[in-house]
């Protein structure tokens, strides 16, 4: 995407603590889905096989822990690598997951992540969270995203009830990813 350079500038502000990574293939400058560069297709053509090269080198170079979570919230519609848009599937999510995560097999310092959306959009079961797990050999951690928009008002068991209960399946040590809620008087 646009800001693809490994952020080693950063690592002042990190000591004692882990750098969380979210690998967004994207032109955020273009509000398109559809952008076939960016495309589990293009990924295991090999077109950016030099840019995963690189940033593995320069993650290792860090040496503090990392954990990489490419392909956020795949479940989705709203991102170039969603399973259902730029011609990708859950079946190509997953192929390049594993892809992507062999660059890394010799950095010790970097853990994969795997992050689904709280709700599979559009809800259906060829697009449901189970479809796009990559495998116990390729993921050191799942995880989830949600958010309360407050329309209508939400409860934390609400937005991540359902999706904990899947995760917990896969038996790996579950994180809580990103998160935010709508301003209003039972945020807290």
């Amino acid at each position: 995407g646009n800001e693809n350079e490994f952020p080693s500038y950063l690592a002042p502000s990190l000591v004692g603590k882990t750098l969380t990574i979210f690998w967004e293939a994207t032109d955020y400058n273009n509000e398109s889905t559809e952008q076939p560069r960016f495309s589990y297709d293009a990924i295991l053509r090999g077109d950016w096989d030099a840019y995963f090269r690189s940033f593995a080198t320069e993650a290792k170079a860090y040496g503090k822990p990392v954990i990489l979570i490419p392909f956020e919230e795949m479940n989705g519609d709203w991102y170039t690598i969603s399973g259902t848009k730029n011609g990708n599937t859950p079946a190509k999510h997953i192929a390049a997951y594993r892809y992507v995560r062999e660059f890394f097999r010799d950095v010790a310092n970097v853990k994969f992540g795997w992050a689904v959306n709280h709700e599979s959009v559009p809800d259906t079961v060829a697009n449901s969270i189970g479809s796009y797990y990559p495998g116990d050999e390729y993921v050191d951690y799942v995880g989830v995203d949600g958010f309360n928009t407050g329309n209508p008002w939400v409860s934390f068991d609400q937005i991540f009830g359902s999706a904990l209960q899947q995760l917990k399946t896969y038996q790996k040590p579950i994180y809580i990813f990103s998160t935010a809620s709508a301003e209003g008087t039972r945020k807290a």
